[in-house]
């Protein structure tokens, strides 16, 4: 699934990063982590994350900030986080 959504991504290295009741978490390359819901509730709650930070991401481009939060180590985008 990951090669599909993110064919620049090369596969050297994967882990598990960690596992919850809702989610599983593996990161990629030491470098990214990405998150896969284990039951359907999670997946709605995902959606729901996805609609809350949508438009924070637009207010912050409103903002005009040097270096926006969305293009951080911190939050590369709405799919995966880089490390």
């Amino acid at each position: 699934m990951i090669m599909l959504q993110f064919p620049e991504i090369e596969l050297k290295e994967i882990k598990q990063f960690g596992e919850g009741f809702d989610n599983t978490v593996i990161q990629i390359n030491g470098q990214f982590v990405f998150r896969f819901p284990c039951r359907p509730i999670a997946v709605t709650l995902i959606q729901v994350e996805n609609q809350l930070c949508l438009p924070l991401q637009a207010l912050f481009r409103l903002l005009s900030l040097n270096q926006s939060f969305w293009e951080t180590k911190h939050f590369v985008s709405l799919s995966f986080y880089r490390l």
